[in-house]
């Protein structure tokens, strides 16, 4: 994913799924607050889950199944996300 993403600062929904996608989610989408909605199953996606993730407050719906290279432990700021179903 390229890091030019986190320009969309109006983007409210991303879907990406099964596009095949490879490399680590680009820490840009932080910059995105008003995202409610990221849909990113099905990919090649690696890394791990970063802490800036609890700074997109609106977010209520987060899909990452099936990007075998995302490892490690969940952040706790993913429990304390006020609309993350």
């Amino acid at each position: 994913l390229p890091a030019s993403l986190g320009n969309l600062t109006g983007l409210r929904e991303l879907d990406l799924a099964q596009n095949r996608l490879s490399g680590p989610l680009p820490p840009g989408l932080q910059r995105l607050a008003q995202l409610e909605e990221v849909l990113l199953f099905h990919n090649q996606l690696s890394g791990r889950l970063e802490p800036w993730w609890g700074r997109l407050l609106k977010l209520r719906r987060l899909v990452l199944s099936h990007n075998l290279q995302l490892g490690g432990p969940i952040p706790d700021v993913f429990y304390m996300m006020p609309r993350l179903q």
